[in-house]
């Protein structure tokens, strides 16, 4: 399982990643943990979250993606998760 810091450092990658799709930025190659095929076949749905909402269009969800990704920096998710107390508990399921 994740420690907190890890998780952490994922969600700040996802966001970095986020903030690249929405600013249109070609394949940053392998040091973003995905390959090229990975990278691209994100932008691609863009258009077709409009066929689910007509409000996202793709310039829409790019800006959306650019904001969401911005808000996943570490400083912004160690503030966030600095206001809750996270048990050790293990849950099986």
């Amino acid at each position: 399982m994740l420690n907190q810091e890890q998780r952490i450092r994922a969600f700040v990658q996802l966001g970095h990643l986020m903030q690249l799709w929405g600013n249109r930025q070609e394949w940053p190659g392998f040091e973003c943990g995905l390959t090229r095929e990975e990278y691209n076949a994100v932008p691609e749905i863009f258009p077709i979250a409009r066929q689910f909402n007509p409000w996202f269009t793709p310039d829409n969800v790019e800006k959306a993606m650019r904001s969401l990704g911005e808000s996943m920096s570490e400083s912004e998710l160690i503030k966030w998760v600095g206001e809750y107390t996270f048990g050790s508990r293990s849950v099986t399921v």
